[in-house]
């Protein structure tokens, strides 16, 4: 071994296990086709391809083979040549699957890392697309990351005793923090997510998943969205909205009946409307802090004291709004007849005129439930129950003229991009 070492030689195993028997070796008749036809078969019974085809050969020059002995070994001997290429294709499929199975192994470990990085859903579906489509089959390490992620435990995350919330995993908040759960992308990488059920926001990292300490939000206030600015939260009931930007920097105004509201492109301003007193109002959100003291006591003279934001009227509404949006300054008010275009004046008091309204022409849906208007692509998304209806606006001069239904699909909407320009529905068959 030592002197095959230092040679470099590296013996080579051995193929076939079969060795020839001593009588057919001390064979040396002439008519040997019966004892080199069995002594040939037996190779092929131990699957050694190449010698048993030799054999074959050999016995077809015995002086007592036949024509139809040669027959017969020509046929032994393509079975041989079918049996080795058989048994080649089958050599070379093992090989695929383990080099399948071993980078399948190597993507579970990845996601074993995505895991150990708070990325539920990256590890499962990576683990759950290197089960399904490298290497289908048992593969014990993809099955052992998917297990890992679906039963993933955290840390104990900030401000929370006990660790029953778990880190966001695809569909999965619902079931972590009750239902009714609303999350909204920020900007900055940060995912949002707001549990009615004990009124508490959560937060993460969405490029290393971290969670920040969860802010409790006083009760009674089941929805949420968060502003333009990036740093401003609404937090509303039916009755009451509270615009958060920090634990000491809130502000609360009460309304009779809430309906719909839209932020402006950046923020600033926020619109939304009262459906019991049928009015449109619209809050200055330019201000770097909300005051929480009453102005109406200020104790000194010469104080400088920052305005408490108070909603100011809009306009008069004489139906039931179904969607507003603000953008390229103007306001667009919709119903289900007609669509209302405003336009604030440029002079001090800021008041608000109404430039035109539109009636929808053509089939509308049934039921609509929700209205969504883009008024940089002059369009509007109808949602209905079971339908959704896209209307183009077409401008005439500086002035729009008519708002006409330009595409109609049968389903159930489920998301619109921000945009407007692409949607997602289902449709049962």
């Amino acid at each position: 071994m030592f002197g095959l070492a230092q040679n470099g030689a590296i013996p080579t195993e051995k193929r076939c296990k079969c060795s020839a028997r001593r009588d057919f070796l001390l064979e040396k008749s002439d008519t040997c086709f019966a004892i080199t036809r069995a002594e040939a078969d037996r190779f092929f019974r131990c699957r050694c391809w190449d010698e048993a085809m030799s054999l074959y050969r050999a016995a077809k020059s015995c002086a007592d083979a036949n024509q139809n002995a040669r027959s017969e070994m020509n046929g032994r001997i393509q079975a041989c040549r079918d049996s080795a290429e058989q048994e080649l294709r089958r050599s070379e499929q093992a090989a695929r699957r383990q080099f399948l199975h071993a980078t399948a192994a190597n993507l579970a470990d990845d996601a074993q890392e995505f895991l150990s990085n708070y990325d539920r859903s990256t590890a499962y579906r990576l683990a759950d697309f290197a089960g399904q489509y490298i290497a289908p089959g048992q593969n014990p390490a993809c099955l052992q990351a998917l297990l890992d992620a679906w039963y993933y435990v955290p840390p104990v995350q900030p401000g929370e005793e006990k660790n029953t919330l778990r880190v966001p995993f695809c569909y999965q908040l619902d079931y972590d923090l009750g239902s009714g759960v609303e999350a909204r992308f920020g900007k900055k990488s940060r995912l949002y997510a707001f549990a009615p059920s004990n009124s508490t926001l959560y937060s993460w990292n969405t490029e290393t998943w971290a969670p920040t300490a969860p802010v409790q939000i006083e009760k009674g206030l089941p929805h949420f969205d968060l502003s333009p600015d990036n740093r401003t939260l609404l937090f509303y009931s039916d009755n009451t909205l509270l615009f958060w930007r920090s634990p000491k920097d809130t502000f609360r105004i009460k309304v009779a009946e809430m309906g719909r509201y839209c932020f402006s492109p950046g923020g600033e301003e926020f619109f939304f409307t009262d459906n019991r007193q049928a009015r449109v109002y619209s809050l200055e959100l330019r201000s770097s802090d909300f005051v929480q003291r009453d102005y109406k006591n200020v104790q000194r003279k010469g104080d400088r004291a920052e305005k408490r934001p108070e909603p100011k009227l809009v306009t008069n509404t004489g139906f039931e709004i179904l969607g507003m949006s603000y953008e390229l300054g103007q306001l667009w008010l919709a119903g289900y007849d007609s669509l209302a275009v405003l336009e604030p004046s440029t002079g001090k008091d800021r008041t608000w005129k109404r430039l035109t309204t539109l009636p929808w022409s053509g089939e509308k849906p049934l039921h609509v439930t929700d209205i969504k208007l883009f008024p940089a692509r002059y369009g509007a998304w109808f949602s209905g129950l079971d339908s959704l209806y896209y209307y183009r606006l077409t401008y005439s001069g500086d002035s729009l003229q008519q708002a006409a239904r330009y595409a109609a699909v049968q389903g159930m909407p489920l998301a619109i991009r921000n945009d407007g320009s692409w949607f997602a529905y289902t449709r049962y068959q």
